[in-house]
């Protein structure tokens, strides 16, 4: 069986020899972890039956309260403390959340078990046998009686959990023996496989979260010199295709050209090009009457020299249907060191890779690893951009050259995906290829920004309350994971409140503090990840301070965990296999730390699930990189466009709300992001702004 020992994505975290005398052996790993999905693990087991198509899963419907039971409850015995009762939002039965989580996460959680394994291992007074161990146990040991508490009370109800809703949940954790050290390298292997599938299933909408090839559609395509067209040959094969680019591997804002119509020869016209797609230059200037007063002028980039031919050729010409104004498509912008995703088809294959070229030479050709996510749900069995297939990759940031390492240099560069001819199909006439290779797109590549950038929550807004009688009282909190290629400490995780209130209604604006989920700098490789949890806690006081003690406390271990493995030389054990990941197996920063921030509300939502009286009303990810905050922090800058999606059974949709110039070069821009959950019959809304601090 093929091991991958060539392949670095299947090494990557075995960095702990390096650390060890030659006498230490590093122990065998518990199980295999396949962090990617791209390896054959090596094993000596037999094959498992081929498995049956899972069936969709059933979500369960909690009771609406019909209010008399409220009524009745209002209506009872008063406390002896108190004048008056107070009336609490109807909670939905932990049975239901249970069982409706397994539908709902797709991906088991490892993070969880990991916390109840390592907070029992403490509690048993068990030495530490690594620096991890003796992190971690000092952490539970120092923590307040308060959260320690809360956090024994979700252990005790984890392990009450029945087997039969167990579903979501690495249960292999659980028979840990004792006189067996929890590793580092081992916890991180374990937490990365987590992540990336996290990645995968809330950026990309990768239902199972693990990579998939695209399905082959043949099709015709013409082969040879562009010099004659009439002598070009006519060849039926699964050629890939570029349909359109997305720099940041946000899947936020895509970039298209006339490719995209090409395959099915459908027609340009039929095509809605967002603002941000078209080449656009604006300049800001101020009133010397009113230096308050800032203007804009946003004028197209069309060509001047006589010729109607667009700066990247004939592919980005575009003209209006109707209005007959011409236009040019713009180019996406990138940085070296940053993840681009390409959407198209045909990408059939996980070993798929990306070569990007140097546009007019002087630099070497690159190929690089790619992560390929075939459409789950394709609309048509035809070559069309219909289909959307992904691959995501990282632009590196230098290649070797020698001895010396080589930087990208900013420049235009032709980026082309190699799936490799796994079926060994051959075109009529001539033999099989190795591969088949795709069109080309172009990406700019600019210099790194070094500008500090805020991001803002600003208000909360309540369109509409929880069901039942009583009024809503909303917790919601922030987990921030940013990622910095360079320095030692290659994650840092921050977790706080955004705000927290009582006697909530329909159509209330909820004014606080403005809060920053992150502020700061980040490198050219950087991006930051903000998770948004929203839960309804309207309860009694003492099930209200176990919920903000056990939320408080979880936070405070995700954050700890997380240092702990990425500091130290290198970002740590976490920073090694990080780097591994984007450099040789094809995943992007952005989808990294999407996971890691995802992942912690993903086990508090479980925890609450398993035993609080706390109903999640809200579930976010938003991921930005040094980039995409200063595109949209940039006088005229295009606005994104709506956006909408699911993370568990929570829906959420963006609105953004515009660009505020504040200076000739800076601006604010401002979105409202709203969330629904079914279960809950509410939806609340967090006002956001993002600006650039002073340099």
């Amino acid at each position: 069986m093929n091991t991958r020992n060539d392949d670095p994505s299947y090494i990557h975290i075995n960095e702990r020899t390096r650390d060890r005398t030659p006498t230490e052996e590093p122990a065998a790993d518990p199980w295999p972890v396949d962090i990617t999905g791209h390896d054959d693990l090596p094993c000596s087991c037999t094959p498992p039956a081929a498995k049956e198509p899972k069936p969709p899963c059933t979500r369960s419907i909690p009771k609406k309260d019909d209010c008399c039971e409220s009524i009745l409850e209002l209506l009872g015995p008063k406390s002896r403390t108190t004048s008056r009762r107070k009336v609490y939002k109807p909670k939905t039965p932990t049975k239901v959340k249970l069982a409706n989580w397994c539908c709902d996460w797709p991906i088991q959680d490892s993070l969880g078990p990991i916390m109840v394994l390592l907070f029992q291992r403490a509690k048993k007074g068990l030495t530490p046998q690594n620096d991890f161990e003796k992190g971690m146990y000092s952490f539970f040991e120092t923590l307040e009686a308060r959260h320690r508490n809360a956090l024994q009370v979700g252990v005790d109800a984890y392990l009450d959990i029945p087997e039969t809703r167990r579903c979501t949940l690495e249960t292999r954790f659980d028979d840990w023996a004792d006189d067996r050290p929890v590793e580092a390298d081992f916890i991180t292997k374990v937490l990365l496989h987590e992540i990336v599938a996290l990645g995968r299933n809330s950026l990309f909408h990768e239902p199972s979260g693990a990579p998939s090839a695209g399905q082959i559609r043949l099709w015709d395509q013409a082969i040879g010199p562009m010099i004659n067209e009439n002598q070009r040959a006519i060849v039926k094969a699964p050629w890939p295709w570029i349909c359109a680019v997305n720099p940041g591997a946000d899947n936020v804002k895509w970039y298209r050209n006339r490719d995209t119509v090409f395959p099915d020869k459908s027609d340009i016209n039929s095509i809605k090009f967002d603002l941000h797609e078209f080449s656009i230059t604006c300049s800001a200037s101020t009133d010397p009457a009113n230096p308050k007063s800032i203007s804009v002028d946003c004028k197209d980039n069309v060509p001047t020299n006589g010729f109607a031919v667009c700066d990247g050729g004939s592919d980005y010409n575009y003209t209006e249907s109707g209005a007959g104004r011409f236009r040019c498509l713009t180019i996406p912008q990138c940085v070296a060191g940053q993840g681009i995703a390409l959407r198209g088809f045909n990408y059939s294959s996980l070993k798929s890779t990306v070569v990007i070229k140097k546009v007019g030479g002087g630099f070497p050709d690159m190929t690089v690893a790619c992560d390929v996510m075939g459409d789950d749900k394709p609309p048509t069995k035809d070559a069309s951009c219909t289909v959307r297939d992904v691959v995501t990759f990282t632009l590196p940031r230098t290649i070797r050259d020698g001895q010396n390492d080589r930087p990208v240099p900013p420049g235009r560069y032709t980026i082309e995906v190699h799936v490799p001819n796994e079926t060994n199909y051959a075109p009529s006439p001539g033999p099989a290829p190795a591969e088949f290779v795709s069109n080309t797109a172009l990406i700019e590549v600019i210099p790194p920004l070094d500008i500090p950038y805020q991001v803002w929550v600003e208000r909360g807004n309540c369109y509409e309350e929880t069901d039942g009688l009583g009024d809503d009282e909303p917790w919601f909190r922030s987990y921030t994971a940013t990622y910095r290629a360079t320095g030692s400490q290659v994650i840092e995780a921050k977790e706080g409140d955004i705000f927290r209130h009582e006697d909530v209604e329909s159509g209330d604006w909820i004014g606080f503090p403005p809060v920053t989920p992150f502020s700061g700098r980040l490198d050219a490789a950087g991006c930051v990840a903000i998770a948004i949890l929203g839960l309804e806690v309207d309860s009694d006081d003492a099930a209200e301070e176990q919920i903000t003690s056990f939320g408080e406390a979880y936070g405070l271990f995700w954050k700890q965990a997380f240092t702990l493995l990425s500091a130290g030389a290198a970002g740590g054990v976490l920073g090694k296999g990080i780097a591994s990941l984007i450099g040789g197996a094809g995943i992007t920063a952005s989808l990294i730390v999407g996971g890691i921030a995802l992942i912690v509300i993903a086990a508090i939502g479980l925890f609450f699930a398993d035993w609080a009286p706390a109903d999640p009303i809200a579930y976010d990810l938003i991921v930005y990189d040094a980039v995409s905050l200063n595109k949209l922090t940039t006088p005229g800058a295009a606005l994104p466009p709506r956006d909408v999606g699911m993370i568990g059974y929570i829906g959420w949709s963006t609105y953004p709300k515009g660009v505020t110039p504040t200076s000739a070069t800076t601006a604010d821009y401002r979105e409202e992001r709203q969330y629904w959950a079914q279960d809950e019959g509410s939806k609340y809304g967090l006002d956001f702004k993002i600006n650039q601090l002073p340099t």
